[in-house]
C-alpha cells in the first residue's frame, strides 16, 4: 500500500490539482501518515481519504474560511462519499489529547470494530474523525457559508477556481518586514539560550573571577606607574621653575649662614673652655684649704 510521503504529493494523486495548491506543514504529512498507515486497498476508501484529510493544506482552512470551531468543514456530500467508501474499514478509539473521537485501526490499537457496525449514519462518522459538517440551521458557519461555493470542502481544491489573486506592495512589504523581526527574535533568542548555557556552568565563573584578579592587579599596576610619573614631571618643573628665578643665589646664602653658624658654635665652645679653665685653679685652690682646716 502506498504511503503519503508528502501533502502536496497526496493532493495531486487525489484531486489532480497542481503542487502550488498545498499549503502545509510537515505536521499534516505526520498526521496523515498516521491515519492512512493501517489502511487496506479496499475500494475507494484510501482514495478518498487522502482526499478529505488534504483538506489540511487547502489555503482556505488556513484563512479561516473552511474552519468552524478549529475543524475543517467538509461538505455533506463528501462525507457521505467518504463514509461509503470506508464502510468496511476498521476503525477504533483515538487515544487521549488528539483531536478526533475515531482513527482507523492501528497495530497499537486494543479493540477495533468495522465502521459499518459502530455507526450508522455519514454524519456521525465524519464528525467523530474530528470534521465538522454544515446543516441547514448551523450557526457556527461563516457569512455566507450555506450558499457560497467555498463554504464547505468539496474534494476541489483551490487551484481549480483559477489563479489566487496576487498580492499587493504593501502585504509583500508587511511580510518581509514580519520576517524580519521574527529573524532578530530568533537570533536573540538564540543569544540569549546561549549566554545562559555558558553561564550555568561553575567553570566559566572561576574563569571570570581569575581575569577580574588579573584585572585588578593590571589597573593597579598602571595607577601606580602613571602616579610615579606625574610625580617625576611634578619635581622637574619645580626645578625648571627654581632655575629661571635664580634660586642658585638663596642656596649659597643658605651655605653661608651655615658657615656664620658653624663659627658661632665654635667660638661659643670656645668661651666654655676658657670658664672651666678658670674654674679648675679655683678648684685646686680650695682643695688644698680644706686639708689645713681639718688639720686645725
Amino acid at each position: 500500500m502506498p504511503v503519503l510521503l508528502l501533502l502536496p504529493l497526496a493532493w495531486a494523486l487525489s484531486s489532480g490539482s497542481t503542487v502550488s495548491a498545498a499549503c502545509c506543514y510537515p505536521q499534516h504529512t505526520e498526521l496523515i501518515k498516521r491515519r492512512l498507515g493501517s489502511l487496506e486497498d479496499r475500494g475507494n476508501c484510501q482514495k478518498v481519504s487522502e482526499e478529505v484529510l488534504c483538506v489540511m493544506c487547502e489555503p482556505r482552512f488556513g484563512t479561516g474560511e473552511l474552519e468552524s470551531k478549529g475543524k475543517p468543514i467538509l461538505c455533506p456530500q463528501l462525507c457521505e462519499k467518504w463514509f461509503n467508501a470506508c464502510k468496511e474499514e476498521f476503525v477504533s478509539a483515538s487515544p487521549s489529547g488528539s483531536g478526533s473521537a475515531l482513527t482507523f485501526c492501528e497495530e497499537s490499537s486494543l479493540i477495533c470494530s468495522r465502521l459499518s457496525a459502530t455507526l450508522e449514519d455519514s454524519l456521525s462518522f465524519c464528525r467523530q474523525m474530528g470534521f465538522h459538517v454544515p446543516e441547514d440551521d448551523d450557526e457556527g458557519l461563516p457569512e455566507g457559508a450555506v450558499q457560497g461555493r467555498r463554504s464547505c470542502f468539496n474534494g476541489i481544491p483551490t487551484a481549480s477556481f483559477g489563479s489566487a489573486p496576487k498580492r499587493s506592495d504593501s502585504d509583500q512589504r508587511y511580510r518581509r518586514s514580519r520576517d524580519t523581526q521574527d529573524d532578530w527574535e530568533g537570533w536573540l533568542r538564540g543569544i540569549g539560550f546561549a549566554v545562559y548555557e555558558v553561564l550555568s556552568r561553575p567553570e566559566v565563573w572561576l574563569l571570570l573571577l581569575v581575569l577580574g584578579f588579573l584585572l585588578n592587579q593590571l589597573v593597579q599596576q598602571a595607577r601606580d606607574i602613571m602616579q610615579t610619573h606625574m610625580q617625576e614631571e611634578k619635581l622637574r618643573r619645580r626645578q625648571q621653575i627654581l632655575q629661571r628665578y635664580g634660586v642658585e643665589e638663596e642656596e649659597e646664602e643658605v651655605e653661608s649662614v651655615a658657615d656664620a653658624d658653624e663659627k658661632d658654635s665654635a667660638a661659643l665652645s670656645g668661651e666654655a673652655e676658657g670658664e672651666k679653665g678658670r674654674a679648675e685653679p679655683l678648684r685646686s685652690s680650695s682643695q688644698h684649704s680644706r686639708p689645713a682646716r681639718e688639720r686645725s
